[in-house]
């Protein structure tokens, strides 16, 4: 197998995304994607965005859009692990470096989003040395691949992307579940249907219903109210952190989507984030500032 070294720029468009101005209403709520850091927490592919834009948005940051099959990477931050595909016209925010009008006949293009999903660790390296890292894009585009002959990363990719159909597909099912669980939450804790002491739906078999005064609705008879402060099942955790040897695993609010989390950082004591809150076994809430 052979092999040769070439920059990320000889592959392919390097583009550093760019925001519309927020306070003008023509450039938002649209059908184009936007995407942000957080969209590249999913999965291979980024289908939706939490926040969209206009074509007149889009044109006002043309020069930084991209469109065709384009590799997304973050390039700051703990994002900068983070590598995604999209396909289409659409726009990033300047925390993306996206790889855009990839020579095909050079590049697999999903060669190169596996090489880069394994580079965490360099791309930390080869980074601005700050509090937060950042990765410029006159760095990435410097960025050298070893590439092999265009067969080996076609069979390459092949048996990753197998792998890959094949969590996507159990997340798939996941994500039904979830549905599901959500559905039966709703039927047993707001309409009160959960199974009596005979299996039948608790209101509708005539279980007995106490007005409250604070919820101004009524609630099963026994139920109590509480909040997540004041409750006899849960506390709320104190900032701060004792001194503990080795590492531990340290989320950032990016790292908590629904019920999901990343990995997060292994960190110490010493190097940990200011505003690093240290608990075990808990429920994490993203707040936000």
């Amino acid at each position: 197998m052979t092999s040769k070294k070439v920059m990320l720029k000889q592959i392919g468009k390097i583009v550093t995304g760019k925001t519309p101005a927020t306070d003008n209403l023509n450039f938002w709520d649209g059908e184009i994607l936007f995407i942000s850091p957080t969209d590249l927490h999913v999965n291979m592919w980024v289908k939706d965005t939490q926040r969209k834009i206009t074509e007149c948005g889009l044109n006002s940051i043309r020069a930084n859009a991209i469109s065709g099959l384009s590799i997304l990477v973050g390039c700051i931050g703990w994002d900068m692990e983070n590598v995604a595909i999209v396909n289409g016209v659409c726009a990033t925010n300047q925390q993306i470096n996206s790889i855009t009008e990839i020579k095909t006949e050079l590049v697999n293009p999903y060669y190169v989003y596996y090489w880069l999903k394994n580079k965490k660790d360099y791309l930390f390296k080869i980074s601005n040395v700050t509090r937060t890292p950042i990765l410029k894009k006159s760095l990435f585009e410097e960025v050298e691949i070893n590439l092999p002959d265009k067969q080996y990363q076609d069979r390459v990719v092949r048996l990753l992307k197998n792998i890959d159909n094949t969590i996507e597909n159990n997340i798939a099912i996941i994500d039904k579940l979830r549905l599901v669980v959500k559905t039966i939450y709703d039927y047993w804790f707001l309409q009160f249907e959960f199974p009596n002491e005979e299996g039948k739906p608790y209101k509708s078999s005539g279980g007995k219903m106490v007005w409250n005064e604070e919820l101004q609705r009524e609630i099963p008879e026994g139920w109590k109210v509480g909040n997540l402060s004041n409750n006899e099942l849960t506390k709320i955790i104190k900032p701060g952190i004792d001194k503990f040897e080795g590492t531990k695993n340290y989320l950032e609010t990016a790292d908590v989507t629904e019920s999901n989390y990343t990995k997060g950082e292994e960190v110490t004591f010493e190097n940990r984030a200011s505003r690093a809150n240290m608990q075990q076994q808990k429920i994490l809430f993203g707040l936000l500032k």
